[in-house]
């Protein structure tokens, strides 16, 4: 974290100096008075935003005479995170330990692990490593996986002729997307699906030891594969789903010396998922049409489930990205503003303007609505703070019109989802993260994807999550902060307000809206 705090104050002074060779450069006035800040206002803003990012009177006075800094900062490169041997019992304790690993652990720059096996089997990196996506296998074979344990196979051997090493991992991606939109029991489906490649990988790392020596560790590391090859035999054989039993049937016998050392399913390559076109687990998809339009809809895994479920798709694109009108709106709708002074005309900018908009702040402006209309009909000036808030409507009535138009952003508490598929709806994360918690028993290697804390989560925060985690068995834990959502997150205001001609601004009818 202080490298990427000292990178961006660095380049906020640099803009800042920027700014004051701008402010000179775009003035037309007299050099003279052009560079003095006292007869040049913009100048002098921008020479006081430049002090209080640190800037002293010298650099500012260079920022004037036009030299602009050029610094050669050193692009950022996140660390890999640590990789911390913690004690199970006192971490979910709360011992003190716990506090100075969630010190660490705030920006994903620990990684606590609780077995000496599974933080071996994350120092040791493996060198072979493939990405499968599940969702295209599913694709190819209506989703009855007969081809991935080929594929399986084929990618083992492929990464042993790559590198010669003792650690593989074969990453299953693409959960969500493979195994929604069939619906029955993921958590079931994705642990015989990670039995199954598991198991595979496994006979042919015994087939490839026979041809081409096994791995070194082998003879200090059967007994522990053998515990842990007889632990997911149990567990296959209590799982109902099909594949479980497929998977069973391919298990060699215990204590055949292997290839490989560990083989991995879990694979943290950002790269390799952009290539394969995977993004993360979200309730929305973002696309782009034939011709370079940027679109958005409900994913199409959770419009498959909802179908399925007898749910209303194109209710569900409503909640999430509005209506787009001010029509009917609650809150504030065309009547509302007619009484501000708005006419026909401004009526169709405004409602032109929504249907790319993002909130109200980038419609209610200029060059939406004309400048003179803003001035000499409301009684205001463009740029005076949010102009909605300048012509006294409460901020419940603006929320409660925010959300007609511009939707809601997500599926949580949409009441007209079918219970079956409520909790997929709204937090598709959490059932991904629950799939990959299936899997996570047939990895020789622990899952490491990060677990997000709240943005503006405490150090004692993250350590009760890490007590928890530990207190549920999990195998490695990776906390970090979520990034903080766009846009300014304080209200600030320049100044007072002014008050705007027309009518006190109604209650708003009907409450809050959908």
């Amino acid at each position: 974290m202080p490298a990427r705090l000292a990178l961006q104050s660095a380049e906020a002074l640099a803009d800042a100096l920027c700014a004051v060779a701008d402010a000179v450069d775009r003035c037309e006035g007299p050099d003279g008075h052009c560079a003095d800040p006292s007869r040049n206002p913009a100048l002098g803003r921008a020479a006081a935003t430049a002090r209080r990012r640190g800037a002293t009177d010298a650099d500012i006075l260079r920022a004037v005479d036009g030299e602009r800094p050029a610094l050669a900062l050193r692009p950022f490169h996140e660390t890999p995170p640590l990789i911390a041997l913690a004690d199970r019992t006192q971490i979910a304790a709360g011992a003190p330990e716990a506090l100075r690993a969630a010190e660490s652990a705030l920006d994903g720059g620990l990684i606590a692990i609780f077995s000496p096996r599974d933080a071996e089997a994350l120092a040791e990196r493996a060198v072979g490593r493939a990405l499968l996506d599940l969702s295209a296998v599913a694709a190819l074979d209506g989703g009855t996986f007969d081809l991935l344990p080929d594929l399986t196979r084929l990618w083992t051997v492929a990464l042993d002729l790559q590198a010669a090493s003792a650690a593989i991992s074969l990453g299953l991606e693409g959960l969500s997307a493979a195994l929604i939109p069939a619906g029955g029991d993921l958590a079931a489906r994705a642990e015989a699906l990670a039995g199954l490649t598991a198991v595979v990988a496994a006979q042919t790392s015994v087939e490839l030891a026979q041809l081409r020596g096994p791995c070194a560790e082998w003879d200090a590391l059967k007994s522990q594969v053998a515990d842990a090859d007889r632990a997911r035999r149990a567990r296959l054989k209590s799982n109902p789903d099909p594949l479980a039993a497929v998977a069973l049937k391919r298990i060699g016998k215990l204590g055949a010396p292997r290839r490989h050392a560990t083989v991995g399913l879990f694979v943290d390559d950002a790269e390799a998922r952009l290539r394969l076109g995977l993004g993360g687990p979200s309730v929305i998809d973002v696309f782009q049409t034939a011709d370079g339009q940027i679109g958005r809809r409900l994913a199409a895994p959770l419009a498959a489930a909802l179908a399925r479920a007898g749910g209303d798709v194109q209710a569900a694109e409503r909640r999430l990205f509005g209506r787009r009108t001010l029509v009917e709106a609650p809150g504030v709708d065309h009547a509302a503003l007619r009484a501000f002074g708005f006419t026909d005309i401004e009526l169709a900018a405004v409602e032109q303007a929504l249907a790319g908009a993002d909130g109200f702040d980038a419609v209610f402006t200029a060059p939406v609505l004309d400048p003179g209309f803003i001035r000499d009909v409301l009684g205001l000036e463009d740029g005076d703070g949010p102009l909605l808030n300048l012509l006294g409507v409460p901020e419940e009535a603006e929320f409660a019109a925010a959300r007609w138009v511009f939707g809601h952003g997500d599926l949580t508490d949409w009441a007209e989802a079918p219970a079956a598929v409520a909790a997929l709806l709204a937090d598709p994360a959490g059932v991904e993260a629950d799939l990959r918690r299936a899997v996570e028993p047939f990895s020789d290697a622990p899952d490491t994807a990060v677990d997000p804390l709240d943005g503006r989560a405490t150090a004692a925060q993250a350590a009760r999550r890490l007590a928890q985690a530990a207190a549920e068995g999990r195998r490695a834990v990776r906390l970090r902060r979520a990034p903080p959502p766009p846009g300014p997150l304080l209200g600030i205001r320049a100044g007072p307000t002014r008050a705007a001609r027309g009518p006190a601004f109604p209650p708003p009818p009907g409450g809050a809206g959908p």
